[in-house]
């Protein structure tokens, strides 16, 4: 996977930006099964007074790919196999899995910005989880962000080289 970002002011059209770009993707990306869910749009929505839910976003993801299963891994409390909660762990890799199964090749991710109120110390950090859920998938990320995204994010010259090339290279 490799990850694009939309940035620019807020109420610049980003969002319409994004939605247009899932019909587009939708139509290119087509593959006549039923069962292909080619592209998938999300906003990555914050809590209130407190860090961004990772468990919350894998669970909505599987939610807009429905894979068998996708309502009880959502919502059931415990885990039948383990008999424990649902980690993040767990919805993670239902989600690469549903992600594999349904031969999603996009995620476009609305609000990013969002993404850096999460636990991790930085939001580099939080790019870093992004990046490995579209390697692990092999889905390409799109995020649609306002420019403050770009403000907190300090890569070198030598990592824009590179993420730029995985990208091209796709």
């Amino acid at each position: 996977g490799c990850m694009s970002a939309i940035v620019g002011p807020t109420g610049v059209g980003k969002s319409t930006l994004l939605r247009e770009l899932e019909k587009q993707l939708k139509g290119e990306l087509e593959t006549g099964s039923r069962a292909d869910i080619p592209v998938v749009r999300l906003e990555a929505i914050p809590q209130p007074n407190a860090p961004f839910s990772w468990k919350d976003f894998y669970s909505r993801m599987l939610e807009k790919l429905n894979p068998p299963l996708s309502d009880e891994l959502a919502e059931r409390p415990s885990s039948p196999r383990r008999g424990k909660l649902w980690t993040e762990g767990d919805l993670r890799r239902d989600f690469e899995r549903a992600a594999k199964a349904r031969r999603t090749k996009v995620l476009l991710i609305d609000e990013a910005h969002h993404i850096a109120l999460g636990r991790a110390k930085t939001l580099l950090a939080q790019l870093e989880v992004l990046k490995s859920i579209g390697n692990t998938s092999e889905v390409h990320l799109v995020l649609g962000a306002p420019y403050e995204l770009l403000s907190k994010i300090d890569l070198n010259r030598s990592e824009e080289r590179r993420v730029g090339k995985e990208c091209r290279s796709r």
